[in-house]
């Protein structure tokens, strides 16, 4: 699909939660060819640091969970 979109010149948004280094060296050949073809195209990248809001959420459900469970 990325190959597809690369050919066609349109813009492409790729959002993934790996880190450039997992990006720049994958860990077979097929993530290789894709993650090869998402650099290529990646003119302008942003890096978000900031924690994960789903983390938070299921840490805040586990502990409302925790105080109506017994035990």
């Amino acid at each position: 699909m990325v190959d597809v979109r690369s050919r066609s010149g349109l813009p492409l948004i790729v959002t993934t939660n790996l880190t450039m280094k997992e990006l720049e060296t994958p860990a077979s050949m097929q993530y290789a060819r894709v993650y090869d073809r998402v650099l290529e195209l990646r003119p302008v990248r942003f890096g978000m640091t900031k924690a994960s809001r789903r983390a938070g959420n299921a840490e805040r459900r586990k502990e409302a969970a925790r105080k109506l469970l017994p035990g």
